[in-house]
């Protein structure tokens, strides 16, 4: 039995015809792989028609009325460090928008500074 093509119960695996491993994002139109795409069941595919960085770019305009592009300035005139404690967080690797609805947006924050502040709320 050393030929796996002489076990019975060994099922070819399907074509990529029938699950394709690349998906064209409907926003940003570039071909990506699968997994970079958020799951959703509705769809027939089971991905979402966005990829994240288009969702996330999209969640930045929409909550924050912030750009991508001023996310990255801000974020590198920061030096990629959270700006309360100088250090990036070890289990959050992306720094979060600390956001007033007063103030509006002010600076970018590690997960673990935004629960702090949080915590006077």
């Amino acid at each position: 039995m050393d030929n796996m093509s002489d076990n019975a119960f060994i099922i070819d695996p399907l074509p990529a015809a029938i699950f394709p491993i690349m998906k064209k994002c409907a926003r940003c139109s570039k071909e990506k792989l699968l997994s970079e795409f958020n799951n959703c069941r509705a769809s027939k595919d089971g991905k979402q028609s966005y990829c994240r960085d288009c969702q996330a770019a999209y969640k930045l305009t929409y909550n924050y009325d912030l750009s991508q592009e001023a996310f990255d300035a801000m974020s590198s005139e920061q030096a990629g460090l959270c700006f309360l404690c100088y250090q990036t967080c070890e289990q959050h690797t992306k720094l979060s928008v600390d956001h007033c609805n007063i103030l509006g947006v002010r600076k970018l924050l590690c997960m673990k500074c935004i629960g702090f502040i949080k915590s006077f709320a």
